[in-house]
């Protein structure tokens, strides 16, 4: 699936693939806002609420009805990771900050 949809593709990922990139999840406040720019401050603060569960550990399994777990395993690539173009294939590079800095 990576390899598909992320590395060989050329179309935009925010918008074609990704589903991270969607100002309707849960960590959105309610109800959702009608100015542009109050969205966008929004959005740029659920990431980052996003982005600090994730670094200390604190997400949940997301589950199917609440009983099956879907895998998580890309979860630490959403924030630090860029696709370098390659001729055929492109690929993912993630920036891991050092211990402390």
């Amino acid at each position: 699936w990576v390899e598909f949809a992320y590395l060989r593709s050329r179309a935009s990922l925010a918008t074609n693939v990704s589903f991270y990139s969607s100002d309707t999840i849960q960590n959105i406040q309610k109800p959702l806002l009608t100015d542009p720019i109050k969205r966008a401050a929004n959005m740029v603060w659920a990431c980052l609420e996003f982005r600090e569960l994730l670094e200390t550990n604190n997400i949940s399994p997301t589950r199917i009805r609440g009983t099956v777990p879907l895998c998580m395993e890309g979860l630490p690539l959403v924030f630090g990771t860029t696709r370098v173009p390659g001729a055929e294939m492109d690929e993912l590079v993630t920036y891991r900050p050092p211990p402390g800095g």
